[in-house]
């Protein structure tokens, strides 16, 4: 018989259900932690696994870590059930577990390119997360209401919630706080504000390197690269896009692999390298299964018109 919250607890808006954890729930939680944040997403998801299931019994603590699993889920590109982490929003009695389960469907719209729900999930995650009192919570709402305003590419509102975000100082120790700075840093580029957004940029990968944190390299690389070719430095884009995509394809991140093969062939095509160019869009070509759109980017100069959060 599965066991509710207290409800003195329900009604506590800073209750985590881990905090009541049994000991085997938590062993399992701090390695699923630790590897995360090795960027081990793996095994974070295996621990995370062994957790719910010494959760059992326990239903929102269970739903916690369903929430927790499925954001490890979501970043290994595996197939996570939007409608079962709604059902988890609709009866879920404490805050923290509210704000995971809206935080989730919102990530999930955020990668199916739906910015606008992406945007609407992440307001009720930021909602319920400013209720727990804990500042990270609301670091990481705003973070993807950042995400989901740049993918609309509204990026002067997006840098906007990622300065709010960076303002709490929360988890400074993290891949996810240099993935903030790589996202400011980003957007800082676009806006056309290039010394500051590389300054930001090359400072979030400086971290990640330090963090050993490879597979969080991959997208901070490919923003620095985008970074260096609109400051002219395709010499210095292409070391970076170089492993990029080495990390990329050790990781089977499609979206990041593709993003690095478009900005290749861009450096490349400037650098006078024409047959590196061309072996970089027949990839994309491949990837993508528009020939005919990577051999247009051969020749024409898009990097004004992309947009890499889109």
């Amino acid at each position: 018989m599965s066991t509710t919250a207290p409800a003195s607890d329900l009604f506590d808006p800073t209750s985590d259900p881990l905090d009541r954890a049994p000991e085997a729930v938590r062993r399992a939680w701090d390695e699923a932690v630790a590897s995360l944040e090795r960027g081990e997403l793996e095994e974070s998801r295996e621990s995370l696994c062994a957790a719910r299931d010494a959760a059992e019994g326990f239903a929102e603590l269970e739903d916690r870590l369903e929430c927790a699993l499925a954001a490890v889920r979501i970043e290994l590109g595996e197939a996570v059930s939007r409608e079962a982490l709604r059902a988890i929003l609709m009866r879920a009695g404490t805050p923290i577990v509210l704000h995971l389960a809206a935080y989730q469907i919102g990530r999930l719209f955020e990668l199916e390119g739906a910015a606008k729900k992406a945007l609407f999930y992440a307001r009720l995650s930021l909602e319920h997360g400013r209720r727990t009192g804990r500042p990270e919570l609301e670091a990481r709402a705003r973070n993807l209401m950042g995400n989901a305003l740049a993918a609309d590419s509204y990026f002067e509102q997006a840098r906007a919630e990622y300065a709010s975000a960076l303002s709490l100082d929360a988890e400074p120790q993290t891949p996810w706080r240099a993935m903030l700075e790589e996202n400011m840093g980003y957007c800082d580029v676009v806006l056309g504000e290039l010394e500051r957004g590389l300054t930001g940029l090359y400072r979030s990968l400086r971290r990640l390197v330090r963090l050993g944190a490879e597979r969080f390299q991959i997208t901070a690389r490919i923003d620095l690269a985008y970074g260096l070719l609109r400051a002219d430095r395709p010499d210095l884009a292409t070391r970076h896009l170089q492993r990029a995509i080495e990390f990329a394809e050790r990781h089977e991140d499609g979206r990041a692999l593709r993003n690095a093969l478009f900005l290749e062939a861009e450096a490349a095509h400037r650098l006078g390298n024409t047959f590196a160019a061309r072996r970089a869009t027949q990839r994309l070509g491949e990837l993508t299964g528009s020939p005919d759109l990577a051999e247009y980017l051969l020749h024409a100069d898009v990097l004004e018109l992309v947009n890499l959060r889109a």
